[in-house]
């Protein structure tokens, strides 16, 4: 069955109700060849996202976010690393499978990416190689 998509004016209305509570990172995990590192990787993001409703009527989003480099022409990955965030959110207004799948193409990065490119930064950094610094966030370019 497939699910039937909300008006734009309903979207805008439960946005309106809908706040961050609070924003952490709940897992990641980060690999390397270092050997094998260099300046001209070619960097894929993917993410994915889900959500649960808490007893307390908090809504808990699961953003995951997975970084592969790998050298151009080569199948193995050099550099991997993977985090999930996780978003609570407070919300006035009814929360549903529908909104959710609008929210997280819509809004949802604005609120983890941030902390994903400040996450890859600092981890590269303690890697010991130099620095990744993410692209800046462009939806519908």
């Amino acid at each position: 069955m497939k699910s039937q998509k909300i008006s734009p004016q309903k979207y805008k209305e439960i946005l309106k109700g809908l706040e961050l509570e609070s924003i952490y990172l709940k897992s990641c995990k980060c690999n390397i060849n270092r050997e094998k590192f260099s300046p001209n990787l070619n960097f894929s993001i993917k993410d994915s996202a889900s959500f649960n409703i808490e007893e307390n009527g908090n809504i808990e989003i699961f953003h995951k976010y997975i970084l592969h480099g790998r050298k151009p022409r080569e199948k193995q990955i050099i550099i991997s690393i993977e985090c999930t965030y996780c978003l609570i959110f407070s919300s006035e207004g009814n929360f549903s499978e529908e909104f959710f799948e609008i929210f997280k193409e819509l809004n949802l990065a604005i609120n983890s990416w941030p902390f994903f490119r400040e996450f890859i930064h600092t981890i590269t950094s303690k890697m010991n190689v130099p620095p990744l610094t993410l692209p800046l966030l462009k939806r519908f370019v």
